[in-house]
């Protein structure tokens, strides 16, 4: 039976935001927190980036900032595997289909072979063009292609990383997450320093160097998981689900992965094409206002480790829980998880709140910068909240395998609210600088009470993978 429709001020609907149930809590937290720590390593990658490249000036930000955009737009299309490996592999792990979930990475993994060497043709030999289309200054374009360039050779490596780390949180073994992303974490440091300013006998190559360094991080991460799946700890996961076996390639269930995938991969290279769009019109202000967006955007990321960490806590649990034959369990665990992300964004919210500028300092020296910065952290840090309740509902409903509404919500509030009033505010109403955060604060309130009134409604339980 679906929930009840909607109602803001029905009582069970506070009841549910207000009350904690501790033993499914609990639950969700041993499945978040090796994500959310995992997250935060991944995010200090590009945290790391963005520190040490802020030191080669504005320009240099600016460059990484857009080029990352480029970069993690056709690197969402590979992501995209991942999401519906968890989903599928969780409803059969739930099913106690031990077999099938290796399938299932196998074929993700025929799927992430392809897809990962076409982006790496289409990154390298299009990359400029792409450039072109978001900046007009000639210095932040060629910085921001050597990165994209190096970066391309890449896309292979991450789209089989991606597909095995779906799987691994499709049977609930989120802490392989954490493993690989401190390791992750290790070698790009090391790589930074010595890549982008040339220490232990490495070249100084600047901004190409930070991209060579999280080349080199994505490697080694896909050769332990590869490791760790065969057995180099005490359990080997390729005996146990039947994995890596070229039998197990199947057309049907490539097809039921690509099904899944697709409307993710299209959310995301409209999201990313949208965010694209955003700084481009962020760039007819100046460089200094791209350079702002990048360190702000950096700063944001980091208060989606929790609520990233708690979606896909949401996504395993709903898709198990569905698979069990449990629809009550599966919908109790998506909002333990929204309660629990905003527990912890919020507290991340009221932090860029009261000390931005701190904040700011730490990813930049700029004084014009920092100036600049504080205002849009502020306006970052007022809708926590409600970002919380976007990222979690719209993972468990892709958990849920309703992967193509939370695709047409987000390019929905993307295109058709959040692009034109940046361009109203920012270059109509003529509120410059302020005007491009007034636009992103909306787009994460619509978004958020958009999949907040999609789970509420409850249709996705009935949802067969």
């Amino acid at each position: 039976m679906s929930s009840p429709p909607l109602s803001f001020f029905h009582y069970k609907t506070w009841t549910q935001f207000f009350s904690l149930d501790a033993v499914l809590a609990k639950e969700v937290l041993h499945l978040a927190y090796p994500v959310v720590l995992g997250l935060a390593s991944i995010t200090a990658i590009g945290l790391t980036d963005t520190a040490m490249v802020g030191r080669l000036g504005a320009e240099a930000l600016a460059a990484t900032g857009q080029a990352a955009i480029i970069f993690w737009g056709v690197h969402w299309v590979t992501r995209s595997i991942e999401v519906a490996a968890q989903a599928l592999v969780s409803r059969r792990y739930g099913e106690r289909q031990y077999a099938q979930c290796g399938k299932i990475l196998d074929n993700a993994l025929a799927i992430a072979t392809a897809l990962g060497t076409m982006n790496t043709f289409f990154l390298f030999f299009g990359g400029r063009t792409l450039m072109s289309f978001q900046s007009s200054h000639a210095e932040v374009i060629d910085l921001a292609v050597g990165y994209i360039d190096t970066l391309s050779c890449v896309l292979l490596f991450s789209a089989l990383f991606f597909a095995t780390r779906g799987f691994y949180s499709g049977i609930g073994k989120t802490r392989i997450f954490l493993i690989t992303a401190l390791l992750m974490l290790l070698i790009n440091i090391i790589g930074n320093y010595a890549f982008i300013f040339g220490h232990f006998g490495a070249p100084k190559m600047g901004v190409r160097g930070a991209a060579l360094a999280s080349a080199v991080a994505f490697v080694i991460a896909l050769t332990f998981i590869i490791a760790y799946t065969l057995g180099i700890g005490r359990r080997s996961y390729r005996r146990e689900f039947n994995a890596f076996r070229f039998s197990n390639l199947d057309r049907s269930t490539i097809f039921e992965i690509v099904k899944l995938a697709s409307p993710n991969a299209f959310r995301g290279v409209m999201v990313i094409g949208g965010l694209a769009v955003f700084y481009a019109m962020v760039d007819r202000l100046d460089v200094v206002q791209v350079a702002i967006v990048n360190v702000v955007l950096n700063i944001q990321s980091v208060s989606f480790m929790p609520g990233y960490g708690f979606g896909v806590a949401a996504a395993t649990l709903i898709g198990q829980s569905l698979g069990a034959n449990d629809p009550e369990k599966a919908d109790r665990a998506g909002y333990e998880a929204v309660k629990l992300g905003m527990l912890f964004m919020g507290t991340l919210g009221v932090i860029f709140l009261i000390i931005p500028e701190w904040v700011v300092r730490l990813f930049t020296d700029d004084p014009v910068v920092i100036a600049h910065a504080v205002f849009p952290l502020r306006i970052v840090g007022l809708v926590q909240l409600v970002d919380a309740a976007g990222m979690i509902f719209s993972s468990a409903l892709e958990g849920a395998g309703n992967t193509r509404w939370v695709m047409g919500a987000e390019i929905f509030v993307n295109w058709g609210i959040f692009l034109p009033l940046t361009y109203g505010l920012t270059f109509i109403l003529n509120f410059d600088r302020f005007g491009p955060w007034i636009a992103w604060a909306m787009y994460m309130v619509v978004f958020g009470v958009m999949c907040f009134w999609k789970y509420r409604n409850g249709e996705w339980k009935h949802i067969k993978l």
